[in-house]
């Protein structure tokens, strides 16, 4: 800390601070960020952070195919349930012996 930013700049912005708990909080960034760019001197922070977001990003896609695939199993099942009540309907039981199997969620026990 005291190389990366200077003793005199650390007092000094601390000083400019008015609320002792915002005090702590700029110490503890202060000290964080001068670790981190001690371990990584080009990056620093501002890397991790960019690999948590490419982290966020692959999850929240993955997270939409699998919603996606949520989706079309519900659709699928709708429609053969569909189907099937309207052949029952029209008075065609022996159909009901050769239904089409469910996939997907929310089936009934049958």
């Amino acid at each position: 800390m005291h190389k990366l930013f200077g003793m005199a700049n650390v007092i000094k912005l601390i000083r400019t601070l008015k609320d002792p708990s915002k005090k702590d909080i700029a110490m503890r960034t202060i000290v964080v960020e001068s670790d981190m760019r001690a371990k990584d001197p080009v990056g620093g922070c501002y890397r991790i952070i960019q690999e948590l977001q490419h982290q966020i990003e692959c999850k929240e896609a993955e997270l939409d195919k699998i919603n996606y695939t949520i989706a079309n199993c519900r659709a699928q099942n709708a429609h053969r349930l569909q189907m099937q009540t309207q052949k029952i309907d029209d008075g065609d039981h022996c159909q009901m012996m050769n239904k089409l199997p469910l996939i997907g969620f929310e089936t009934e026990n049958r």
